[in-house]
């Protein structure tokens, strides 16, 4: 009798009732600007957290195989919340600080949970002053030891506003996902040496190719093309860079969008894997066609221009297109 699959499963039934009971008195809004919760969790949410954290370490003490056995999510957008107290678990104290890229308004992020529930240190960057504002002018931001700072990254800039805003040592963990130059702006800060990194891959360019969308510092995912669809960089490119930092690649979230990385000395006994072994296509439907409306389709984008975009291989340093690497 597997009773660690069965105390998991309560716990997400528990949470799930809980989130149920907290919609049930809140009041129908007109659909105008969004109001934004605060950092620090309500009443309703600090028993989510209490039922979180007495599980935890019975959570990080198993012999994890994969990441699928770990995946929940409360702060997160999928499963990264479980991943990642799994990970960053054996994290020194020191280092118990974080760095987040493109957090929008923190709603939903790789490290709120950390920062609420294991009282985590962390610094988030957005290129959006609205957003950056709202986290600011939230009435708790003052309960937290959260740096929030708006800057448009590019791997010229990123050293020097870490070095400004950091807390000293190696962080814990690195969260990137700026839908543009993932790649370029993680290669600029080989010298952070953080513990765990959590970095967006791009499914749609396969387990195989080593490519990324050329440098441009000026890069917009949503004026590369109207799909959607060209940004980032390809699952093996990532592997590829981490394995030069020293870090292990462990996989990939279920939803197939973020990749994992851990320094090989808090790894346990989660194995080393391949791109191609951890490789998971993206589950979620967000292609827009050349009007910007969903298509709801995982197909690739009809738009013959999309196949002539450009990508930097790295395995012959050379510029090819998105259709050379297109499946048959």
């Amino acid at each position: 009798m597997n009773t660690g699959k069965g105390k998991d499963l309560r716990l997400y039934r528990i949470i799930r009732r809980l989130k149920n009971w907290m919609k049930k008195d809140v009041p129908v809004q007109k659909p105008a600007a969004r109001r934004l919760p605060p950092l620090f969790p309500s009443h309703e949410e600090r028993a989510v957290l209490a039922l979180l954290q007495a599980g935890k370490q019975e959570r990080v003490s198993r012999s994890a195989r994969s990441l699928r056995e770990l995946e929940y999510g409360y702060m997160s957008q999928f499963g990264e919340d479980g991943i990642l107290e799994y990970l960053t678990a054996r994290v020194p104290e020191k280092d118990q600080w974080f760095v987040e890229f493109g957090v929008q308004d923190y709603v939903e992020s790789n490290t709120r949970l950390l920062l609420l529930r294991d009282y985590w240190k962390g610094l988030i960057l957005d290129g959006s002053e609205s957003q950056i504002g709202s986290i600011r002018n939230r009435p708790d931001f003052w309960r937290v030891n959260l740096r929030a700072e708006c800057h448009f990254l590019t791997k010229e800039n990123i050293v020097p506003i870490i070095d400004r805003n950091g807390f000293g040592g190696r962080p814990g963990l690195l969260s990137v996902d700026i839908d543009g130059n993932d790649y370029w702006v993680w290669e600029a800060l080989r010298e952070l040496k953080p513990w765990v990194v959590v970095c967006e891959y791009n499914s749609t360019f396969g387990p195989s190719a080593d490519v990324s969308v050329p440098y441009r510092a000026d890069f917009q995912r949503e004026l590369g093309h109207p799909s959607g669809r060209y940004f980032g960089a390809s699952l093996t490119a990532l592997v590829r860079l981490g394995e030069s930092m020293g870090l292990h690649f462990v996989g990939v979230n279920g939803a197939g969008h973020n990749a994992f990385f851990v320094d090989p000395e808090i790894q346990g006994e989660l194995p080393t894997l391949s791109a191609q072994e951890g490789f998971r296509p993206t589950t979620f439907r967000e292609t827009r066609n050349l009007d910007g409306e969903l298509t709801l389709s995982d197909a690739w984008p009809e738009d013959p221009g999309y196949r002539r975009l450009p990508l930097h291989d790295f395995r012959t340093g050379r510029q090819i297109s998105v259709g050379d690497i297109a499946p048959d």
